[in-house]
């Protein structure tokens, strides 16, 4: 017996596929069959294009000629449903990645000395293979991390937490779930690219594909603890013996007597908080206030409607040395100082020095007068002290003034104002206070900070938007002085908001504060709603870049509390700020807490 060709009937139900959605062949052992013999007859069936129905049981029908050679006559072989089969649609990797990661995921927290394990993301990829689709086997993923064309894969640890290799089954959903841990070594604020290459295998056709999922996320620090408020998700004003309005400045000083306080001006309520010790518990109380006659009261100057010897009115900056403590009385035009912090009453305490006024009960710009001079103050903000003991002398922002003054020495300053500053910089005499017309690299816009390491002065020029630098305070000339370091802008004629364009890594939009620690240079870039860091401060050159950040997530953010629409009612985090206006580090630099002051809280951020 001989056999003709093998035509097929493909059928669903009451549906015949023909050639347009299938092709068939036969191919048989013999081309005849003999007596006493046996041949395999196979078919091939191939769906013809891609728009050929999927999840279908199809039957198969084969009516087949053949001629019997015995008497040559013609005859078929007809079997009904010799089989069936259910048709599926190919499983490729990059057809069955469905996700990987969310869209916007947490950003994680680096390896710091305080919690000893940075907090990871984790990553999820899900695989989904509809009902109709071939089965698909997972074989493999590799997770590689990069920073442009920079691999980083060192500064992190990938932990895989699932195995390979898994099959995804015709209508399953099946994920593949991995932690990214950041190290000590990985970099805040740069774009980290994770790529994911996942390898999977076809089960019907053994055909292996590859697919890559990406996403972005930038390193952070978080906090730790927050003072103010009760937790870091709140940022309530108030005015109780553990809450603040509008705190702008805070600095934690160990004393004489062994004991670490924290300062904190709280320039909404118009006071001063001394808490003995540092606190180490949320909600604690202050000790001691200044400037108003109990914990629970916030109006200027104790609302005598006039200044007042123990009264305030938004006071924004603080340093202390030794146990002096130096307030900017800023609403007051004064600088107040108490020679013996240690000894302050719980409430009531009057200071013993001023500078900018001629008596404890006047608040007048410059005395009152139009213009300046060496001994008058204009809405003072920053304060700092160079050298130490005897040698001690203050530097203040006079920042109405638009320019820097310096005391050659703090213990000659005396309780009635009288002695004029030896130094100005930011204007050419003493008697000149105007904005300068153009923008050097020794002029002054409304200065708000002012920090001394080393005899190295840094200086926030807050309209001009950005930081000056004086590698030795002492050998300045009394007027005119030059800085040697422009931060912030291109050169030393630049002012605007960063740089005239968006912001960035090299960039400021009204810095308010400063801070040196560690050899780490800690800049609050307020309408930023930042804090930058950089490293090796006594080097600090025009060119340098900062290399952490606190408060966003990458260098060009600049949203309050993480978000960058300003129509969004934000809501703080351990990784947020809000228009932060000073702050202190601790001496090795690896702690900082900003005065996160639209969010009238305290926050500490280990670094590593």
């Amino acid at each position: 017996m001989s056999f003709g060709p093998n035509p097929l009937t493909l059928t669903n139900g009451g549906t015949t596929y023909g050639s347009s959605d299938f092709t068939s062949s036969k191919t048989d052992l013999a081309s005849q069959i003999n007596s006493n013999s046996t041949t395999i007859l196979s078919f091939t069936i191939t769906p013809t294009t891609a728009s050929t129905p999927v999840g279908l049981t199809i039957d198969i029908t084969a009516t087949i000629p053949a001629t019997n050679h015995a008497d040559a006559t013609n005859v078929s072989i007809t079997g009904t449903s010799l089989a069936s089969f259910l048709l599926q649609s190919r499983s490729q990797v990059v057809d069955r990645l469905t996700s990987i990661l969310s869209t916007n995921p947490p950003a994680p927290d680096r390896f710091d000395a305080s919690d000893q394990d940075g907090s990871p993301i984790t990553a999820t990829a899900t695989f989904s293979v509809p009902a109709d689709g071939a089965p698909l086997r997972v074989d493999s993923c590799d997770v590689a991390l990069a920073n442009g064309v920079t691999d980083v894969g060192a500064q992190f640890t990938v932990n895989k937490l699932t195995t390979f290799p898994f099959t995804v089954g015709a209508g399953q959903t099946k994920s593949v779930t991995f932690t990214v841990k950041a190290t000590a070594a990985a970099v805040e604020g740069e774009v980290i690219a994770l790529t994911a290459t996942f390898a999977g295998t076809d089960t019907n056709s053994g055909v292996q594909t590859t697919a890559k999922a990406d996403q972005r996320f930038g390193v952070r620090d978080a906090a730790t603890f927050v003072i103010g408020e009760p937790d870091l998700n709140t940022s309530t004003a108030g005015t109780t013996a553990s809450a603040f309005t509008l705190p702008w400045a805070s600095l934690a000083a160990k004393g004489p007597d062994g004991i670490t306080r924290l300062f904190v001006a709280d320039t909404g309520n118009n006071r001063v908080l001394i808490f003995q010790p540092l606190p180490s518990v949320v909600n604690t109380a202050a000790t001691t206030v200044l400037g108003e006659p109990s914990f629970v009261t916030g109006t200027v100057n104790r609302n005598a409607g006039q200044t007042t010897d123990n009264g305030m009115s938004a006071p924004k900056a603080l340093w202390v040395t030794g146990t002096t403590l130096i307030v900017a009385d800023t609403g007051n035009n004064r600088v107040l100082i108490y020679n013996d912090y240690t000894t302050l009453a719980q409430r009531d305490a009057t200071p013993d020095r001023e500078i900018g006024q001629i008596s404890f009960f006047t608040g007048s710009a410059n005395k009152g007068n139009a213009a300046p001079d060496a001994n008058t103050l204009s809405a003072p903000v920053g304060v700092a002290v160079t050298g130490s003991g005897s040698a001690a002398g203050l530097v203040v922002a006079d920042s109405g003034n638009n320019r820097v003054l310096v005391y050659n020495s703090l213990s000659a300053l005396d309780r009635f104002g009288t002695v004029p500053a030896d130094k100005v910089f930011g204007q050419p005499d003493f008697l000149t206070n105007t904005v300068a017309l153009t923008t050097t690299a020794g002029t002054v816009n409304a200065p708000l900070g002012v920090t001394v390491k080393a005899n190295q002065l840094f200086v926030a020029d807050t309209g001009n938007n950005r930081v000056l630098v004086f590698n030795d305070v002492t050998n300045l000339t009394n007027t005119n002085a030059t800085s040697d370091v422009v931060l912030g802008q291109a050169d030393g004629t630049g002012s605007s908001a960063n740089r005239g364009g968006s912001t960035a890594k090299d960039s400021f939009n009204q810095p308010t504060s400063t801070y040196v620690a560690g050899n780490n240079l800690f800049v609050v870039d307020s309408s930023n709603n930042r804090v930058v860091v950089y490293p090796n401060a006594s080097g600090i050159t025009n060119t340098s870049l900062p290399t952490g950040l606190i408060g966003q997530q990458y260098y060009t953010d600049n949203g309050a509390n993480n978000v960058n629409v300003s129509a969004i009612v934000s809501v703080p985090d351990a990784f947020s700020l809000r228009a932060p206006r000073g702050g202190f580090a601790s001496s090795t630099g690896t702690v900082f807490w900003p005065a996160d002051t639209g969010n009238n809280r305290l926050i500490k951020v280990p670094l590593p």
